[in-house]
């Protein structure tokens, strides 16, 4: 997110008053958006949000970017209206705003074999393991063009209309393509 908001000219990152966030306020085209980096926990997401999203409106132009361990690495997906899947942010944040529909910008991080298959750690130990490690400079270099994908993908969610990309078959369109 921070690369994000360099690189849109976004000003600096500035507490929020009654809640635990950091915000930057800019425009993307024509559209007034709010950057929101919560300073929770990652299981703890919702309760940063919770302040900040008080309308149905707000809720449904919420995108909400993360991680997916059930993408792989170098992948990205667009989805709506979706169940956690697991992630306890994404849980957190269901949980604290009383609903699902969001958007939300899943980022894949899962190792692959060299036949692209994925590979998930078994245990929550070893995911935990896995998602704390030190990247090794091949995966940093695949983050960083996907996390560039990812980006213009969220820049014309915001700019193109929200109710289309609320349809589950244009949210599909919107995942990456080879």
């Amino acid at each position: 997110m921070e690369n994000f908001r360099r690189t849109k000219n976004f000003p600096v990152w500035r507490a929020a008053r009654n809640s635990t966030v950091l915000l930057a306020k800019g425009k993307l085209g024509k559209k007034e958006t709010r950057l929101i980096l919560p300073e929770e926990m990652m299981n703890n997401s919702g309760k940063s949000l919770r302040p900040l999203v008080k309308s149905k409106k707000q809720l449904a132009e919420l995108i909400v970017v993360h991680d997916d361990i059930d993408l792989p690495l170098g992948r990205f997906k667009v989805s709506f209206n979706r169940g956690s899947a697991g992630h306890r942010g994404v849980e957190s944040i269901v949980k604290k705003l009383h609903s699902q529909k969001f958007i939300r910008l899943r980022v894949g991080i899962c190792p692959i074999t060299p036949k692209g298959k994925l590979k998930k750690p078994k245990s929550s130990r070893e995911l935990i393991d896995y998602l704390l490690k030190p990247w090794k400079e091949r995966e940093r270099l695949i983050f960083k063009q996907v996390s560039k994908k990812a980006a213009a993908a969220l820049e014309l969610i915001i700019n193109s209309s929200l109710a289309r990309c609320k349809r589950e078959s244009d949210a599909e369109s919107l995942v990456q393509k080879d």
